[in-house]
Formats: C-alpha cells, structure tokens, sequence
C-alpha cells in the first residue's frame, strides 16, 4: 500500500484494537519482509530502490512488531503448514531477501539480542560477491548519473542504448529504472559510458554475505532459504525456467550448507504464476514451502504463504500493521481477498 492509502486507512484503523482485527481477519501470521537496513554509510546499489530503514528505525519496527504477535521460526512454521494449522495465536514470521551483507553486520545482533528469529533468503548466483543483481546495477547507475552529471554526447550515446532495447523515454533515468530482466543486457554498455565498473564494486564493497557469514549466522540458529539464481521475475519466465531458477537456488543452499528443509520466496512477486508451476515444486519435492509478497491476502495453492513489504513505504511499522490488517477487513467485505490462480 502507497503511503496515501495508508493514511487513509490509518484513521478508521486506529479506532479499532488490533487484537479485535487479528481475530476477525482470521490472519494470525504476519510476515514482514525486508532488503537490508541502512547504517551509517549510503548503500548506493539500493538507494535509489527501496525506501530502507535505519538501524534505529528497524529496532522500533520490531518493538512494534512484538507488541501483538510472538515471533515463530520457520522450523515451527514448517510443521504447522505442514500440519494443515496455521499459528492461530498472533505469529511474527520475519525475513530478508537477497542476502546482503548489512543482514550479518546488522540485522543478525539485532534480532539476536531481541530473540527474534529470521530467515534469509538467498540467489545463488550472488553468494560470495560473484555477480550483482541487475536491479543493483541500475541503482548504482543512478546515483554515478547523478553524482556525475554525463555530457550531451554521453547522454546521446545512452539514448541510442536504450532505443535498442525498447526504452523510449526521454528521461535516462526512467530508462534506467524501467530495465528489466530482459533488458539487462543494456546495464554494462550504459556502465562503460558512465564509467562504472561492477566487478570493482563489488570486489570494493562486498554487498553480499559471504559463504563464511552464512555458515556463522546458521550456527547462530539463523535459517535460509532458495530466492532463485540471479532474481528473474517469474511472470516472465517460461515454466522450465521458473522451476530451474527455485531448484537451483535451494539446492546451492542444502548443498553448500546442509541444511535439511527446503523453501523459497519468489523475488519481485508471484503475481502471474500459474498454478502448474506450484503443482510441479510439489511433485518433484522442490520446495516445501513458498512465499510470494503480496501482504495478507488468501492463497488458492497449498503450501504458498503471502509477506507484507516493509520498504515501500517509510511510515512506521506501528502504523503499516494496523493499516494492513484494516484494509484486508475491508478487502473481505468485497470478496477481493484471495489470489485465484488458473
């Protein structure tokens, strides 16, 4: 929900205890989800992104959290999906996505010094600093293209780029955050005009957690799941490569860190996957549990449970939970509440 809607929603959802509307939504889990969380330095491969919280903005997130629900890890969570029985008392289920390196310097004491249990989810392709998400290329694109205002010769030269990949406006930086997956092949010939070097960020800045941070943060009680190879959005993915993409992931994390359970959270969403794809994790034992990121909201698929994004908006968790819980009220009401797949 955008920032306008939720204030909006937050004067009829103050007036109601949450307890009442956690009851009468009949959604006891909540699963917030985040990227990473801003210390003292910019992290200029997500700034121009996502809207990140501070460390002291996370730590009232969390206080927010734990004031109406009890932090579940995805052990217990596991077996009660498996069950057939959702948490039925308010359950906190946190987690992070993409596996940066601000979750083990940051996040992890954190949640270790409040008890708070988190899983983190990861792409293969980018474990060990070895290759940046694409999405990260363009934020760090964004910020040289505006920290180093390029010439009109550059600026002519990027727009011939771009119009062979279909990117039309006149506005590079539009260009830039409208690049998908597809198109990112566009990213390094706009890197070599701008001057940016990805391999030197990422040797220089290490973004990502490393195989080492890992293994401490498991030892820590941690756990970890598959976010696919390199963060493709599945909608537009043929069914060969979505599946690829989930069992690839999981199975670098089981190999790599022998861990025995098996889960996923798609990256971006999973608005548009058919329910043939989640047919397959199943009959092949991909994954035993998937996660996708659309808020409260009914799910037709078994084992496929829905996360709230903590990052587009910056108001308050205190507020987003409340606004959340209210609007899913509403979405009852209008039988507008379920994620029907064919």
């Amino acid at each position: 929900m955008k920032n306008r809607l939720i204030e909006a929603m937050y004067f009829p959802a103050r007036l109601l205890p949450m307890r009442w509307m956690i009851r009468l939504s009949g959604q006891a889990l909540f699963a917030p989800f985040y990227h990473s969380v801003r210390g003292q330095q910019a992290i200029p491969h997500i700034e121009h992104l996502y809207r990140l919280r501070d460390v002291r903005q996370f730590e009232k997130d969390l206080d927010a959290f734990l004031r109406h629900f009890q932090p579940i890890d995805l052990t217990t969570l596991l077996q009660q999906v498996q069950s057939g029985n959702l948490p039925s008392q308010p359950a906190l289920f946190l987690s992070f996505d993409d596996g940066l390196r601000e979750v083990y310097e940051l996040v992890a004491p954190i949640l270790r010094a409040k008890g708070v249990p988190a899983t983190f989810f990861l792409n293969s392709a980018f474990v060990d600093n070895r290759a940046l998400f694409y999405r990260y290329k363009v934020s760090l694109l964004i910020d040289r293209f505006k920290k180093q205002p390029p010439s009109a010769a550059c600026l002519d030269e990027m727009q011939t780029a771009f119009f062979k990949y279909d990117l039309l406006s006149d506005d590079p930086i539009h260009n830039l955050l409208s690049v998908h997956y597809p198109q990112r092949a566009v990213l390094p010939r706009i890197a070599r005009l701008l001057e940016v070097d990805f391999d030197s960020y990422l040797a220089a800045s290490k973004p990502y957690m490393d195989r080492t941070q890992i293994e401490e943060l498991i030892d820590q009680g941690f756990t970890f799941g598959g976010h696919s190879v390199d963060h493709p959005l599945y909608a537009g993915l043929a069914l060969d490569q979505q599946l690829r993409q989930t069992q690839e992931s999981i199975d670098f994390i089981c190999q790599h860190f022998g861990i025995d359970y098996r889960v996923f959270a798609f990256p971006f969403h999973c608005l548009g996957v058919k329910k043939r794809f989640f047919e397959a994790v199943q009959d092949r034992q991909i994954s035993q549990l998937t996660f996708g990121t659309s808020g409260l909201k009914l799910e037709d698929v078994p084992y496929h449970l829905h996360r709230f994004a903590m990052e587009e908006s910056d108001l308050p968790a205190s507020r987003l939970v409340r606004t959340q819980y209210f609007y899913y009220l509403v979405k009852s009401l209008l039988k507008k509440n379920r994620l029907q797949r064919t």
